[in-house]
């Protein structure tokens, strides 16, 4: 299992391209103006994003807050008995670029607070604070990003009526 939030899989179906992206169509908003301060985006979608020939990239409409809320990127290719679709569902970068920023502070900062500890020969127990802000910090992201990935996962194998390879 990877450190960060990630999932990569295949889907295998027996749909048509032309049937994937008709799909795509009917389930994702591709209009980009969505009012950002109200979180207003069109609720007769269940994602956003956009949709080309062969690929896409959305995310999940939701009504609540979540940074964590993984972003799908999807290819489709022909295959003998119907197409695979390959799926990279990650955190969106700037979230991602934060969360490493956070935790690599707290991890040298806990491993300075301990080195120095190790060397005076005397533990604080007010230093294990370090410890678990790092553990919050990581099931905040891994639960928040899985809570809404799970809920991906099982509409896209729906949709496409796909098998996950």
């Amino acid at each position: 299992m990877a450190f960060l939030p990630f999932d990569k899989f295949d889907l295998l179906t027996s749909l048509t391209p032309d049937e994937i992206l008709e799909r795509l169509a009917l389930n994702v908003n591709t209009d980009q103006r969505v009012n950002w301060f109200t979180n207003d985006s069109n609720n007769d979608y269940l994602y956003e994003g956009r949709i080309s020939s062969q690929k896409f990239d959305i995310k999940r409409v939701i009504n609540y807050r979540n940074s964590f809320n993984p972003q799908i990127k999807g290819t489709i290719s022909t295959e003998k008995s119907g197409c695979r679709i390959q799926i990279v569902m990650s955190l969106h970068p700037a979230v991602l670029v934060f969360m490493c920023m956070w935790m690599g502070g707290l991890l040298i900062g806990g491993i300075s607070i301990m080195v120095s500890q190790i060397i005076e020969q005397k533990f604080q127990p007010a230093s294990l604070f370090i410890i678990a802000m790092f553990l919050f910090g990581y099931v905040l992201t891994t639960g928040g990003y899985k809570y809404e990935s799970n809920d991906s996962i099982r509409f896209l194998n729906e949709m496409f009526e796909a098998q996950e390879i």
